[in-house]
């Protein structure tokens, strides 16, 4: 066995310690409109800070080769609205995950924020990590561009 080797359930399987506390962190450009009641992909298209030297492409950061865990963030700022819910959820390839963080909430505020983190997940180079939102006030909502609308991945392995 390779030293840094992990062994789980019988299952041999390498951690890249030179990539663990590398990030990338992606964002809005804009302002984005979220529909009533329709689940949205937040448009991801540009990454402030990319130390895991990922890429984004299609709203998601796609994982570059050599990592194999990671952990993810993610945090939408709503527009101010009192009605309705909102949710916001990640994604690995378009699909929830085991470990996949989501959250749900009534607002009777104006301006909300919501994060969710996930577990600590395997990954393979491709892979593809989004963020879903979605939100029933009755007419489109904007998810902020501030800086607490993100999505954040980190390598731990």
């Amino acid at each position: 066995m390779a030293a840094g080797s992990i062994v789980r359930f019988g299952v041999t399987r390498l951690v890249n310690t030179t990539v663990r506390g590398r990030v990338a962190i992606a964002g809005l450009t804009a302002d984005q409109s979220i529909p009533n009641n329709a689940d949205t992909s937040l448009a991801l298209a540009a990454l402030d800070v990319n130390s895991m030297v990922a890429t984004v492409s299609g709203n998601v950061v796609v994982i570059p080769a050599g990592v194999n865990r990671v952990k993810v963030t993610a945090g939408v700022y709503w527009n101010t609205s009192s009605a309705g819910t909102r949710s916001i959820r990640i994604v690995k390839n378009g699909a929830t995950f085991p470990g996949a963080p989501q959250q749900k909430a009534a607002t009777s505020v104006g301006f909300m924020q919501q994060n969710v983190t996930s577990a600590i997940i395997e990954v393979a180079a491709g892979d593809s990590i989004g963020v879903i939102v979605f939100q029933d006030s009755g007419g489109a909502l904007n998810a902020i561009d501030n800086g607490s609308t993100f999505l954040s991945v980190e390598a731990v392995g």
